[in-house]
């Protein structure tokens, strides 16, 4: 019989058409025999065939060009989102739109019949939703945001680092579950506010022991599974660990939490803390003596003072911060020490103290009181400048140019009057202090008005003339508070801090307010006491002020001090107020009106300058021939911020008026930069409602008025406290006033106009201030 070899050397069709023939084999009889493609079709019903996918364009711009198909034959694939097109025409899907959009996928169809592509069908698929929080025990998928919170927001424990150990005691009882205690039988935790549980990471097959034993305790496996106990209910103080144990879950008597002990072993030692460390042999452990900045190894502790002594910041790293006049900081100095100018090196002596290393700059003139030989000069590298002129005990002394810090040596007995500051000379004592200029702070938030503590860092007294602090004047609302004024000279009474001095000195006062034994805020302030002989200076002032002024009540008291002094004398400027009591003050203005008019309610502003149209305080001196002034005074704010009735309109208020002060300091300061600018603290207000309410009824409150008057106080204290070196001063010449007293009687509305004993006491307390500062 011949062999028919099938498919085995024939040539492979590259096309089918209908016509073709195909060999089959006669079931009866075996016989070969052909058949048309296009019957063979027909009789298997065949309609198509799966085809592999063709990518789709991602836009309909970019579609891509399908080929033809088979004549007579059907395609298809299935496809993810894309866009294709036949015949340069972009598919439509059954929806009537183009190709299928993202977030779809569907089938692409060949009708070998009418030999066209199309999108047969198109379903949207559907996204998971995802847990949207992970619970420990549950078996949901999270989202991405769900594991990200989870992630961000776990706090890995000191026990899990599995390096780390801990010590004697195993239990923590800083990591318990209140009102709990364990069911022995089962390992459930039943409620009872008696006790907290603790679950305690155990070894299998250990002995342990506990104080305090009772049963309620259940051993777990390393998964967390009840592990049944023979022993059970258990009360003895030593407990083995089963062969599978991997906790123990441990209920406590809330009574004994703070002594439990849970040890390894069969005893109990005395109480221990729980405590968790870092074994030494999992540290590499070096012996450098000396600190390098950017190294990673250990040191030994010798070598952490020697660094920080010897590390300073430069001062230009610290951009934002204002140093004070006094550059001397009594509170970082060595006792019992001095060094010696020949070589820097620290010498005993019980009399001596040397002070910490103080930035300088080079070639630069400094000057100190109580001159001593005991001081050099060091290099940025804090090496010793050889000093040619050594010894020196001139008080102004000069820089080397490499110079970068300088330290000196100081009796014990100066160490509180010790003054080292930048010039030529010694001005008069300044404590140290570094702030942050008023430029880079915010105005103060109103809400922390009911803390403000409102003195300056400086008050000034005279021996014989008695120095009065009122409270009701400091604080905001006083009778609220526990209020202390701490100094070893004066004495506290139930309104006011109090004292006649009857030497000079320098004393500080600590200033504090408590509530319910909390503080709230305090603050220390010098006090400068000298005597009348001790400056002979001759003063030539202006005051620039409103009625209270104008009255000149307290101008011609502050003459007759003067007058009576005999030792320096005093001249008012002004164009208001007859003979020698002259003053610039104008009933009913603020800084704003000083600054802002020309004339207000026909009275002319003498500091308006008509060709500029602004305050200017050289024209005003000018064109009324005045000359010599070597102080201002601005007595102004009470109508600055009468008006306000809400914490809103305050703080505008205030931000305004503070504007217009700094406006007229600086008008000052160009006319002569050596004035000294005496910014008033605004006067007090009466503590009587009463009084209020006789002079305007029920249109103002002595309360609202208080505590703008408080907010704008403090605001001035931090624009223009700590700035001697500028010649701007704070003068607490308000803080003498009696509230209670000083009011009633006055030749004008009481609420806000002092009697003849406040402006009295108004002053005195210039005075006063003059005296000290000169």
């Amino acid at each position: 019989m011949a062999i028919v070899k099938f498919w085995q050397g024939m040539d492979k069709a590259s096309n089918i058409v209908g016509a073709d023939k195909m060999m089959i084999g006669k079931n009866e009889t075996g016989e070969a025999q052909y058949v048309d493609f296009q019957d063979a079709n027909q009789f298997l019903s065949i309609q198509g065939e799966s085809m592999p996918a063709i990518q789709g364009g991602t836009t309909a711009a970019t579609a891509v060009a399908l080929p033809a198909g088979p004549t007579g034959q059907n395609r298809w694939f299935d496809a993810s989102w894309g866009y294709w097109k036949y015949n340069n025409t972009v598919l439509k899907n059954p929806l009537g739109t183009d190709g299928i959009p993202q977030g779809n996928d569907g089938m692409l169809y060949w009708n070998g019949t009418t030999e066209t592509w199309s999108i047969s069908k198109m379903q949207e698929l559907r996204m998971p939703t995802g847990v949207p929080v992970i619970n420990p025990l549950g078996s949901g998928l999270p989202t991405e945001k769900a594991t990200a919170d989870y992630i961000n927001n776990y706090d890995v424990k000191f026990e899990q680092l599995a390096f780390t150990e801990s010590g004697t005691n195993k239990f923590n009882k800083a990591d318990v579950i209140s009102e709990k205690y364990v069911y022995y039988v089962n390992g459930a935790l039943v409620d009872n506010t008696g006790y907290c549980v603790s679950m305690i990471p155990v070894k299998p097959n250990t002995k342990y022991s506990r104080n305090n034993p009772n049963k309620h305790f259940a051993w777990l496996d390393a998964s967390g599974v009840f592990i049944n106990n023979p022993n059970a209910p258990e009360s003895t103080t030593t407990i083995t660990s089963p062969i599978n144990a991997g906790f123990i879950s441990l209920s406590v008597l809330n009574a004994n939490k703070n002594i439990q002990m849970f040890v390894e072993g069969n005893s109990v030692p005395a109480y221990e803390p729980y405590k968790e460390y870092i074994p030494e042999d999992k540290l590499k452990i070096s012996s450098a003596n000396t600190i390098e900045p950017t190294g990673r190894r250990l040191v030994q502790e010798q070598a952490v003072p020697k660094y920080v002594q010897a590390y300073r910041m430069p001062y230009e790293q610290l951009a934002f911060l204002k140093m004070g006049v006094n550059l001397f900081d009594k509170s970082r100095i060595t006792a019992g020490k001095y060094v010696y100018y020949e070589d820097g090196s620290l010498l005993d002596n019980p009399n001596y103290s040397t002070s910490a290393l103080i930035p300088v700059e080079g070639d630069t003139l400094y000057a100190r009181n109580n001159p001593l030989q005991h001081f050099v000069w060091l290099d940025a590298n804090g090496v010793l400048i050889p000093n040619p002129n050594a010894p020196q005990t001139t008080i102004a002394i000069k820089s080397p140019v490499n110079a970068k810090y300088h330290l000196f040596s100081i009796l014990n007995t100066n160490v509180n009057t010790q003054m080292f500051v930048k010039g030529s000379t010694v001005p008069g004592y300044e404590q140290f202090f570094q702030l942050i200029p008023n430029e880079k702070l915010e105005l103060i938030k109103t809400d922390d008005v009911a803390n403000v503590i409102n003195i300056p860092s400086t008050i000034y007294g005279l021996v014989g003339m008695t120095t009065n602090l009122y409270f009701e004047t400091i604080f905001n609302k006083p009778e609220e508070k526990d209020i202390k004024s701490s100094c070893i000279i004066g004495r506290q009474l139930k309104d006011r801090y109090t004292h006649t001095p009857t030497i000079s000195e320098t004393r500080q006062i600590t200033i504090t307010s408590e509530k319910d034994g909390k503080v709230l805020k305090s603050k220390i302030v010098n006090f400068i006491i000298k005597s009348k002989f001790e400056n002979t200076s001759n003063f030539v002032l202006l005051f620039q002020g409103d009625s209270n002024t104008f009255y000149g009540f307290y101008t011609q008291r502050l003459l007759n001090n003067f007058i009576s002094d005999g030792y320096s004398t005093c001249t008012l400027i002004g164009t208001k107020g007859s003979g020698a009591n002259r003053f610039e003050a104008t009933p009913g203005w603020s800084a704003l009106v000083y600054t802002k008019y020309a004339e207000l309610s026909g009275k002319v502003n003498e500091f308006w300058n008509p060709a500029t149209g602004k305050f200017d305080a050289t024209y005003f001196m000018t064109h009324n021939g005045f000359s010599g002034l070597t102080h201002v005074f601005i007595p102004l704010g009470t109508n600055d911020i009468f008006d306000p009735e809400s914490d809103d309109t305050l703080k505008t208020t205030t931000a305004a008026a503070v504007a217009a002060y700094d406006e007229i300091i600086a008008s000052y300061k160009a006319y002569d930069p050596n004035l000294k600018i005496c910014i008033m603290a605004t006067i007090p207000a009466s503590n009587s409602q009463d009084i209020f309410g006789s002079v305007y009824n029920a249109n103002k409150t002595r309360w609202r008025f208080k505590r703008n008057l408080d907010y704008f106080v403090s605001e001035l204290i931090r624009k223009y406290d700590n700035r001697t070196s500028e010649k701007i001063y704070v003068v607490g010449s308000n803080l003498g006033i009696n509230p209670s007293t000083d009011f009633e009687g006055s030749v004008s509305t009481p609420a806000v106009h002092l009697n003849s004993t406040g402006y009295n006491n108004l002053g005195d307390d210039v005075y006063k201030f003059l005296k000290c500062i000169g």
